[in-house]
């Protein structure tokens, strides 16, 4: 989306408006923030008040703004010798200005007013921008309205604070300063908020607070354990799953229970199912997870396929009754027996501790609203953001060694070791199921009309490799828009790696139109994958391609932040 009209066409009637603006809150925040002889980058400068003010402190000041004529304003009553340079410049900026602004790193990063404009993307990219502009020791300040109505030509995304503190401690920051006011010119009053970053420091407070939430019971069963594993894995392959709410981060019930019933799964295979409560007891939905093994004869994908197309057949109805019992379990179990350091209730169930009703699954995409929500203290997401990847591993451990202890208890003469599970835990090779993609990349390559999407070459049915975009030892996905046909020495060299911001580019284009193929062959199935793995929301009706691609270049870069990852892009001729 390009800069607001606005702020072209109405450029005279913003300059007076933000000149007559008396802001002392903000000037006392910039006093603080902003030291003599620091470099400052602002951007969306507007009438250039910050900017001079910022000069007075002593501070070296580049305003950028998208709108040429509130720059010239801006300009013409600014002194010359307040040394500002002034650089027409939209958010975000092309790669030529990018590689211009942040040649060289920026004490602080100042914006204010701006960041609403953009829509998820842009704001997403431009948070990128300020992460590269930005040195290891720099302040970036961002000050945004919460409630600002916006006008017919001027775009306004409505966000919480804990939205845009999500997304800048993904990239690396940390919250530092934090603070809300109620100021505008009349007729635009609304709240706004203050929020200074630093570079995150390495304090291992996130570690030790999560490892507080896993230690602060008695262990008597693994439920906990599965939770805690499934935050970490939405954290790590679904971030645009979380939403937020009153300082709690909020996520479809459906989704952790889909997570947990799969690592149950996984556990089921061999003989038996390793103990998981001690006791005598067994998991309170194991009847069901058992005779859907059965059933399936132990085989993941064929249980998945009864959400994409099984509606009311008996198994899809007892699918129904497992994922409501298995809501139901952690509603009454892990939901309110996990607490923080003074006793309280870390998880809230917008369904209580009420059975949720067994709703037919026709798609993925009911998991996101069948069975409610469940929210937790923000501040638990945004630890996760850090340490996801590591606590992850360290939560398959703790439960393998948990799950052992009790194989013990029950002095079995085939007790399984904290080793034995935890292989079982570990997602297998053998879970791919690539087959339905593989059939029609197969028959596009009989018809000669198959190249491999990553450079482009013909492919035939024997060099063919049916690639996970996003790689399958890191995101554990076979959904249909990240399997994608490459040459097989291509698709090896690629292996684990997360593929490049370039490489995924210069691929759009085929990525699309594969896409729209898949879509073509298994409409609803694709679609509710996507949108539940990617977007969170429904993707509109035509031209789609556009916010699924965006998705998917910013769920791969945040994840090879995350995970610090190898990217990757194909050699050329």
């Amino acid at each position: 989306m390009p800069m607001p009209e606005a702020y072209r066409t109405r450029a005279n009637e913003f300059f007076k408006r933000y000149e007559a603006i008396d802001a002392p809150d903000l000037r006392a925040l910039l006093t603080r923030w902003i030291g003599s002889g620091s470099r400052v980058l602002e951007l969306g400068c507007g009438s250039g008040r910050d900017a001079r003010f910022m000069a007075g402190l002593g501070a070296s000041v580049t305003a950028c703004d998208g709108s040429e004529p509130l720059l010239t304003l801006a300009r013409t009553c600014t002194p010359e010798s307040a040394g500002i340079d002034w650089i027409q410049a939209v958010m975000p900026p092309d790669p030529a200005a990018a590689d211009t602004l942040a040649a060289s790193p920026f004490d602080a990063v100042y914006t204010c007013g701006l960041l609403q404009h953009l829509t998820d993307h842009e704001l997403y990219e431009t948070a990128a921008f300020i992460d590269r502009a930005a040195g290891e020791n720099s302040a970036v300040i961002a000050v945004v309205p919460l409630d600002h109505k916006g006008d017919a030509d001027r775009f306004v995304q409505a966000r919480e604070a804990l939205d845009y503190v999500a997304l800048f401690e993904r990239m690396g920051f940390r919250k530092v300063c934090e603070s809300e006011s109620v100021s505008g010119s009349p007729g635009y009053e609304c709240r706004w908020v203050s929020l200074v970053f630093l570079r995150a420091d390495g304090s291992d407070r996130a570690m030790k607070r999560l490892r507080a939430i896993i230690e602060n019971d008695k262990k008597t069963s693994t439920y906990k354990l599965a939770v805690l594993r499934a935050l970490c894995d939405i954290n790590r392959t679904m971030p645009r799953l979380v939403s937020f709410r009153d300082g709690e981060a909020v996520l479809p019930a459906g989704i952790i229970a889909d997570k947990v019933i799969g690592y149950y799964w996984q556990l089921r295979s061999g003989t038996r199912m390793p103990k998981q409560i001690g006791g005598a007891r067994a998991l309170r939905f194991e009847a069901q997870l058992e005779q859907l093994w059965q059933r399936c004869a132990g085989n993941r994908t064929v249980f998945s396929s009864l959400m994409a197309g099984g509606g009311h057949s008996p198994d899809a109805q007892l699918a129904a009754e497992l994922f409501c019992e298995t809501v139901y379990t952690l509603n009454r179990g892990p939901y309110v027996y996990t607490t923080d350091e003074g006793g309280r209730p870390i998880f809230t169930s917008s369904s209580g501790t009420r059975r949720p009703h067994a709703v037919p699954l026709t798609d993925r995409r009911q998991l996101l609203t069948a069975f409610g929500t469940v929210s937790f203290p923000a501040e638990l997401w945004l630890e996760l953001n850090r340490v996801a990847p590591w606590l992850e591993d360290s939560v398959i451990l703790d439960w393998a060694r948990l799950s052992a202890k009790f194989e013990t208890k029950f002095g079995l003469k085939d007790a399984m070791t904290a080793g034995d599970i935890a292989a079982r835990l570990l997602p297998a090779e053998d879970i791919r199921d690539t087959a339905a993609a593989r059939g029609l990349y197969a028959a596009l390559a009989e018809k000669g009309d198959l190249c491999c999407v990553w450079t482009g070459r013909p492919l035939t049915k024997l060099k063919l490799a049916v690639d996970h975009v996003l790689p399958w030892a890191r995101f554990h996905s076979n959904d249909l828009w990240n399997l994608m046909p490459a040459l097989a020495d291509v698709n090896g060299s690629k292996s684990d790696a997360i593929p490049s911001a370039d490489a995924l580019l210069t691929a759009g284009p085929a990525i699309r139109a594969y896409w729209r193929r898949l879509d073509g062959a298994w409409h609803g199935r694709f679609m509710s994958e996507a949108e539940t793995a990617l977007t969170r929301t429904r993707l509109p009706a035509s031209h789609w391609e556009t916010p699924l691609f965006d998705a998917l270049l910013e769920t791969a870069d945040m994840a090879a932040r995350q995970l610090q990852a190898r990217r990757w892009s194909p050699s050329r001729p």
